[in-house]
Formats: C-alpha cells, structure tokens, sequence
C-alpha cells in the first residue's frame, strides 16, 4: 500500500542559499496549491492512497463526514458517515469533532482504518480513537467500531487530532493539551 503525507516546511528567515530555478528540475521548482473542489465543509485532515491502482483521497470533514475523492478533486462517495455520534460546532475555534482518519499498515487485507474524534461521554466530552472495518462496497461499516482509547478532554480547544503510523508499525495519536484559551487549568505547563 502506498501512503503520502502532507509535509509543512519551515525555512530560516535568515537564509543566505538561493535556488535558481531555472535550472532545478522541474518537479521541484516549486510548491503550488490549487483548488480541488468546493463541495467540503471543514475539512480537517486527508489521507491519500491507491485503490485498485487509482489514486484516491479521503478528506476528514469536522462535522462527522469522510468523503472519498479522486485526484482530481471529484467527490466519489461518502466513505465514512459518523455525525450521529460526533460532538462538534460550527463556533470559531471549537476543535471538536471529527479530527483524523489513518488507514491500519495492511490496510489492502485487514480493510481496517482508525479515527479520532470527540463524543460524549456521562455528559463530558471525550477523544476516542476506534477502528473500523471497510466493507466490499468501499464504505466504512459504522457498526463495526472498536473503542482502543478514551481521553477527557474538559475544553472545545486544544483537542489534538493527528495520528499516523511510525516506520517501527506503532500508532502515534496528537492528544493536544485539552486546553482553552488562557489555558485556565495550566495543562500546557503540565
């Protein structure tokens, strides 16, 4: 299975190396974004990934919705529907919701795919990370749902989100700090 992540890269403000790119290849004479379509509402997070030698893309929407998409931007289906059961809102800054998909390292055999998000819990709000199980159609199986990890999370803010899979096969899941603004339980000094 081939796996792609999006990479963030900072450079020195101070940066005396100049690249003329006339004469780098032209892969890499630059970093381009461009729009791939309008028909997602708080995307979070993607995943990009072959199926049956086509390369697909699941983007993460906050609101409970994984959608599948082509490369070039058309949206297929909905791969993944979990807005019953995801806490969210459409208030600035409210980090709930559904935050992360990965797909599990065999994913070609096991059809497994692990998510973060916020629910409820006795009235408290909560990351989980579960897995599911993809189904022959292509779509995830919601009643499939195993619980690994529960975490309180006492704010909207500060609810962390990303997982991946190292090179060693272990998950590693961003908790964040459960903070709010102000931080007024010092979880950041914690």
């Amino acid at each position: 299975m081939k796996l792609c992540a999006l990479v963030l890269t900072l450079f020195p403000v101070n940066s005396t190396q100049v690249y003329d790119q006339a004469k780098m290849p032209a892969r890499e004479q630059c970093y381009c974004l461009h729009k791939l379509t309008s028909d997602l509402r708080s995307p979070v997070a993607a995943v990009f990934y072959l199926e049956k030698g086509k390369e697909r893309i699941l983007v993460v929407e906050q609101r409970g919705l994984v959608k599948k998409l082509t490369r070039d931007g058309v949206v297929l289906d909905t791969f993944m529907d979990i807005r019953d059961r995801v806490v969210t809102s459409e208030s600035y800054g409210d980090s709930r919701g559904l935050l992360s998909i990965v797909l599990d390292t065999y994913y070609d055999t096991s059809k497994k795919v692990y998510v973060y998000y916020i629910r409820k819990f006795l009235n408290e709000d909560y990351a989980y990370v579960s897995t599911f199980k993809v189904t022959e159609s292509g779509r995830v199986d919601t009643n499939s749902e195993v619980f690994l990890l529960r975490i309180h999370q006492p704010f909207d803010g500060g609810n962390g989100g990303p997982m991946f899979f190292g090179d060693d096969g272990y998950l590693y899941i961003v908790t964040g700090d459960g903070g709010e603004k102000d931080d007024p339980k010092g979880n950041a000094q914690n």
